[in-house]
């Protein structure tokens, strides 16, 4: 009883937080970083993990009815990002505060990245935010939806091995000009699917 008591009341915290990230969304389409607050704060990576919190918890819990409430609102982000695709099948310059992680060598907590936006990270995380979504509009019966965000994340995925591959580090470089490497860039090319079998293997020993 105790667990189930907890089971239940852990999935209201999480139904809440979804709910609080979608009364935070701006006109432009995308979340305020923290919410509420008197201060507005945005750093739009934050919207792609929103993201990838409603897919966890559609994974966990089901739940397709709340689920498919919050759809308009992934369209959005994901319209937002498209925006600034380049034609090289990159991420612009990002606005706002690139933010990651207070990690070592991130200055302000921000990944390396290119003066024209160009950041294996950026892609690594609109990928997976692009898989996350298509999974859900396939499975709520939005076909065409599906189709065209795998389409999408094809897009970015197809010159990223070509711009962040390094094969003599093993390695995938947090920009195209190959001067930095991190431990985040190569598990999260893992978690997007970037790096498979014996090569992901290589990437985490490395």
């Amino acid at each position: 009883t105790m667990v189930s008591m907890y089971n239940s009341s852990d999935s209201r915290l999480v139904k809440n937080a979804l709910l609080q990230g979608h009364q935070s969304i701006m006109a432009d389409g995308i979340t305020q970083s923290r919410y509420p607050s008197t201060v507005q704060q945005f750093i739009p990576s934050f919207s792609l993990f929103w993201i990838g919190m409603g897919y966890d918890y559609w994974r966990y819990r089901g739940d397709e009815e709340f689920l498919k409430t919050l759809l308009p609102d992934y369209r959005r982000i994901i319209s937002w990002y498209e925006a600034r695709l380049k034609d090289n099948g990159s991420l612009g310059r990002i606005p706002f505060w690139f933010f990651l992680d207070w990690a070592p060598g991130m200055a302000n907590g921000e990944p390396a990245r290119e003066a024209d936006g160009d950041s294996a990270l950026q892609d690594l995380l609109f990928m997976i935010a692009l898989d996350n979504v298509a999974q859900m509009e396939e499975s709520f019966g939005i076909h065409a939806m599906a189709e065209y965000y795998n389409s999408l994340r094809g897009r970015v995925a197809a010159g990223f091995e070509k711009k962040y591959w390094d094969a003599g580090r093993g390695l995938y470089a947090d920009t195209p000009a190959h001067r930095s490497f991190s431990q985040h860039t190569n598990a999260m090319a893992v978690l997007a699917g970037m790096a498979e079998g014996e090569k992901a293997c290589r990437v985490l020993e490395n």
